[in-house]
């Protein structure tokens, strides 16, 4: 019994797979594997840090290193998992929607934020080079965030910034009457 590696390196949220194989010999000599790891079974050292499934997947919960048993009929190997920072980003619009009047206008602002396991690091306004789209021009027309009500209706209003995309909503309602 053996894993086909002894080390992984996982992010915090995320999953990496250790495999268990079951070697073949013939007069000593290493002639084929099987893959096992589904006929294992699987422990963690510390699943405050990673836990680990029946199939050997192990998943980081927080930064640290543990290790990872596979048993099989008696016969036991270990890996080691490094659980490392996760860093994820977003681009977010705020608000996430708005009301206007026909021929009023506001002001969406494109906010770049960046999270460290889940935790909210930063969050930096982009709104000036951020590209901006408005899906029905006729209800609503947007530059650099601002937003102009032209006609009755509602449309979905795009910031794409850095392979990044949100999206708001804009509701624009005809002239008061009076």
């Amino acid at each position: 019994l053996y894993l086909s590696s002894t080390s992984l390196s996982v992010a915090t949220g995320k999953n990496g797979k250790f495999t268990a194989l079951l070697g073949t010999y013939t007069n000593g000599k290493q002639t084929g594997a099987t893959e096992i790891s589904s006929k294992c079974t699987w422990t963690s050292s510390d699943e405050s840090i990673a836990t680990v499934s029946n199939i050997g997947l192990v998943t980081g919960v927080k930064v640290g290193t543990v290790t990872i048993t596979a048993q099989y009929e008696g016969e036991t190997v270990t890996g080691t998992a490094t659980i490392t920072s996760s860093t994820t980003y977003e681009l977010a619009i705020s608000p996430a929607s708005m009301t206007l009047n026909k021929g009023a206008t506001g002001t969406f602002t494109a906010l770049y934020k960046t999270y460290t396991d889940g935790v909210l690091k930063s969050s930096v306004d982009v709104t000036s080079s951020t590209t901006w789209s408005s899906a029905d021009t006729k209800i609503a027309g947007v530059s650099q965030g601002h937003v102009s009500g032209v006609g009755a209706g509602s449309a979905i209003i795009t910031a794409k910034y850095n392979g990044y995309t949100a999206t708001a909503s804009v509701t624009v309602r005809g002239p008061a009457t009076m």
